[in-house]
């Protein structure tokens, strides 16, 4: 059931109701939102997203079976108080289509902008295609003569920000071209620093499982020096709540993942911990994967058939008889004298 529901092409797919509720104060459970929103129809799922303590984190997920229901709750439950709380319903976006949104953008990053520009001449260089809202360039201090090479300049209509991006990317100035391109948030530019890592390091970084209780980071790190030179080297563990104390402590959740300088020596990591214990035990070590591509193969997983033989017409899925109950046979009698 489980499957029929939530793989590709299942049943949760073909609901078009789903919404997504913000603002939830943190004492809501799910049965609370379930309870408030299903008077405006039938409900396939519901809820709410919780953090380590245990208190709803502001926001929850509701589907409804129908997309009539769900916008009749958009209309009448956006902006309910609910809690001393001002509830606030959307309809909800996949991560794909929120990405999608997210190309429309009007600041843009300039790169190698010479050291002694200001912020005047960054907006005078800029004016030309179109209405700027502000231009400035990043320096040392707030009263230093020179820049650190770079600045942002972000304008007031989208169009005018992609036309100076096209117009400007390759400027020469001063006998060095600029480097234009959209300004990143601290959290997109972490994530492609992270995706730039994983292209370098794709082969080098080693998932590492049964790990002892005690093992920390730096014995971590000290157990596999001796195959080569260890970049980094961490240890998993979950923020675990003392019932007597209430004070969260960390707990090894007995994995982590290790990074060589190079494929050969996480290779042979690799290879001597299938016959060689490390940190007194036979570890599992194998090349790490990212989130997406695990996920990838387990559903490729799970649309393979069944390797068995072919189900005929009068047997079950598996090519197996169906079950006909216990078969009562003729208990053997024991010869006379045993």
């Amino acid at each position: 059931m489980y499957l029929a529901a939530y793989r590709p092409g299942g049943v949760r797919d073909k609901i078009s109701g789903n919404i997504f509720v913000k603002n939830l104060p943190g004492d809501s459970k799910s049965v609370d939102l379930y309870n408030l929103l299903l008077p405006y129809g039938k409900i396939f799922s519901c809820r709410v997203k919780y953090n380590l303590n245990k208190l709803c984190k502001g926001y929850g997920y509701v589907q409804f079976e129908t997309k009539e229901a769900a916008e009749k709750a958009l209309k009448e439950v956006n902006g309910k108080e609910f809690k001393g709380s001002k509830l606030e319903l959307q309809p909800f976006k996949s991560r794909n289509d929120r990405n999608s949104s997210i190309t429309k953008y009007s600041n843009l990053f300039v790169k190698y902008i010479p050291k002694k520009y200001t912020n005047k001449d960054l907006e005078t260089l800029f004016a030309p295609f179109g209405e700027i809202y502000s231009a400035v360039v990043i320096k040392d201090t707030v009263d230093g003569a020179e820049n650190k090479g770079f600045g942002f300049v972000c304008y007031k209509n989208v169009e005018h920000a992609k036309i100076a991006e096209e117009k400007m990317k390759n400027y020469t100035l001063e006998g060095q071209s600029l480097y234009v391109t959209k300004a990143l948030t601290k959290e997109e530019h972490r994530k492609q620093m992270r995706e730039e890592r994983l292209k370098i390091f794709r082969d080098c970084n080693l998932y590492v499982k049964e790990l002892p209780d005690d093992v920390d980071d730096e014995k971590f790190k000290q157990a596999f020096q001796e195959f080569g030179k260890v970049l980094s080297a961490r240890v998993m563990v979950d923020n675990k709540q003392d019932l007597i104390t209430g004070k969260c402590e960390k707990k090894s959740r007995n994995f982590g993942f290790i990074c060589f300088s190079n494929k050969e020596e996480a290779k042979n990591a690799m290879v001597a911990a299938q016959t060689k214990q490390i940190l007194g035990r036979i570890l599992y070590v194998g090349i790490a994967e990212r989130k997406e591509d695990r996920a990838t193969k387990f559903q490729a997983q799970m649309m393979m058939p069944y390797p068995g033989p072919h189900p005929g017409p009068m047997y079950g899925m598996y090519g197996m008889p169906p079950y006909m109950g216990p078969q009562l046979y003729p208990r053997p009698r024991r010869p006379r004298g045993v």
